[in-house]
This record gives structure tokens, C-alpha cells and sequence, in this order.
């Protein structure tokens, strides 16, 4: 169900306007994007004496978040030359941190000094890459760490190895994606249907059921369908070669490979499976280096725009 985006929005230009603070940081999600974001934005704010909060998108649309909702009120404050509010004597700013996705692949990204997308196809994608994995994994399930380092002494061919294992469900997420198709293969899905388990090679004849459904609903001819995917997987297999896998490989689908990595480190033992998931991204997230390079990319565009109030 979409907002009702005339009331939100201006609710939230009001907001701003009545708000103590000088920053307005609005993310995507409410799981991990505020703490994220608090730790990449919040010393670039005191740095310059000011203050700031995170608002997720939920709080904009009073429901259901996420990029489309922040997408409306970006265009809705641009078009208003409100995105810095000078409107009082004291400055307002706001940036929008959004996920990229695949919108580069697809020619969607908004153009603006106050967007920020993430490099990778997510913000957990650099969790997962800039995290310490085998430690976090180790912690999850209640294992000895060597135990992990032995199974993935290189935690960045490991991932690459998990996007070439979901090779053709990628490309399957990348027509739903361009074709606007929903059903069980797609981005918004938590787990590749085509590969149970997660680092288990491609179920062909599950493969084709999806390919034959998708091809129905398209309504496109067979051959111009087939192009279509045939185009998708080259995008991924260019990706794959170039090293480029985060840039379509969703991060949250990293759990579904170390959540395995702990079913077989543990050798059948039991091991402690509850809240495994959650532990992992904690402990990935405890381990990140705010200070370290990566964490620029996002850092920049606000320290640009501050120095334009």
C-alpha cells in the first residue's frame, strides 16, 4: 500500500522546519541503517557544531517505508528548494542515504549533491565486506574461531564464490527487476529458491519452472523473453569476472551462506542456532573501522554539503 504522500510529505517539511536539529539524515531501513548511519554521519556533524538525527523512512510515510517514500519526499523538497531550509536563521539540511541496488544497471539513480547511494548493491553489503566474517560467524553459532578460519581463510573468495553459486538466480532477480515482475524470484526475496541449500548448485528443473512462469507473465514473445534473460546473464557473469559481484549480489543474502557455514563447522553437534543471524550482523557490525577508507565514500558528500550552509 502506498503512503498517503501529500499529507506525509508535508508533515515532514513541517517537522524539519519546528526541529531543534540542523541535519536531517533519512535512511531506508530500520534494522540496521540508523546505527550505520549514526556512526558514518554523526562525527562528521559535531565536527562542524551540528546537531543531526536519523529518520528512516517509515516515520515519512507514517507506515510502510522505504527508497520509493524517501525518493517522493527528495523530489518533493528539491522541487521546493527546500532540501536546505534557509527559511530561519539557523540552516536545515537534508541528505537522503539510499541503497543503490541494481538503479545504475537500469539508468533510475536520482543526480544530487544530497543522495548518497551505497557503492555495493546494499548497506550490508559493506557490512559483510569491511566486517570481520570468520570472527562474527564464529561468535553466531558458539564455535571455535579456527574452526571457521580453516573453512574460509579468504572471507572475499568466499563471497564471490556465493554469488557465482546463485549465478542464475541473479540473473532471474534482474528481469523481475527490469520487467517489473513479482513472484518468488526477485530482490525483495530472502533466499534463492533455485538453490536449497544456499551453497548448493542450481535445481535445473526448478530453474526452468521459474523461467517458463516469468516468460508467461512478461508478456513478452519467448524470443524477446529469452533475450531479456540471455542479457541478464551476461550483466552477471561480467560482474563475476570483473570482481564486481556486490554490485548485484544482495547482501542480506550473505547470511543464508554463513547461517551453512555454521550447520557444517559444527560437524552435526549441535550448535546454537537461535538468533544465529542476528548475532552475525552484530558482530559484523562491532567489528567495523569507522576511521577506515571505505567509510569516505559516504562521509564526503556530507561534509561537502555542510560546508555549503
Amino acid at each position: 500500500m502506498k503512503p498517503r504522500t501529500s499529507h506525509s510529505l508535508a508533515a515532514m517539511r513541517r517537522y524539519i522546519q519546528m526541529s531543534r536539529d540542523q541535519v536531517f539524515i533519512f535512511v531506508e531501513g530500520r534494522d540496521l541503517d540508523p546505527f550505520v548511519y549514526g556512526q558514518i554521519c554523526g562525527p562528521v556533524c559535531k565536527h562542524q557544531n551540528k546537531t543531526y538525527e536519523i529518520v528512516i523512512s517509515d516515520r515519512v510515510s507514517g507506515g510502510s517505508g522505504g527508497k520509493e517514500v524517501l525518493a517522493l519526499l527528495f523530489d518533493n523538497l528539491q522541487a521546493s528548494n527546500f532540501l536546505i531550509d534557509r527559511s530561519a536563521s539557523d540552516p536545515k539540511l537534508a541528505m537522503f542515504y539510499l541503497d543503490k541496488d541494481v538503479d545504475d544497471l537500469f539508468a533510475t539513480p536520482r543526480v544530487s549533491n544530497h543522495i548518497v547511494y551505497t557503492r555495493h548493491y546494499c548497506i550490508e553489503n559493506h557490512i559483510f565486506c569491511e566486517g570481520d566474517l570468520p570472527t562474527s560467524i564464529a561468535i553466531a553459532a558458539s564455535l571455535d574461531r579456527d574452526v571457521i578460519l580453516a573453512r574460509m581463510p579468504d572471507p572475499r573468495a568466499w563471497r564471490e564464490r556465493a554469488a557465482s553459486l546463485w549465478r542464475d538466480w541473479v540473473a532471474l532477480c534482474l528481469v523481475a527487476r527490469e520487467l517489473t515482475l513479482s513472484g518468488p524470484a526477485g530482490y525483495s526475496a530472502n533466499e534463492s529458491t533455485i538453490n536449497r541449500p544456499a551453497d548448493s548448485p542450481v535445481d535445473a528443473t526448478c530453474l526452468a519452472a521459474h523461467i517458463s512462469d516469468m516468460e508467461t507473465r512478461s508478456g513478452l514473445p519467448a524470443a524477446d523473453f529469452r533475450t531479456k534473460l540471455t542479457n541478464a546473464e551476461n550483466m552477471v557473469d561480467t560482474a563475476l569476472r570483473r570482481h564486481e559481484h556486490d554490485s548485484i549480489f544482495k547482501g542480506k543474502w550473505y547470511a543464508k551462506f554463513a547461517l551453512r557455514e555454521m550447520e557444517l563447522a559444527s560437524g552435526g553437534n549441535p550448535f546454537n542456532a537461535t538468533g544465529a543471524k542476528d548475532r552475525l550482523v552484530g558482530g559484523l557490525i562491532a567489528s567495523l573501522d569507522w576511521g577506515n577508507p571505505w567509510v569516505e565514500h559516504f562521509r564526503h558528500p556530507l561534509r561537502t554539503a555542510l560546508a555549503a550552509l
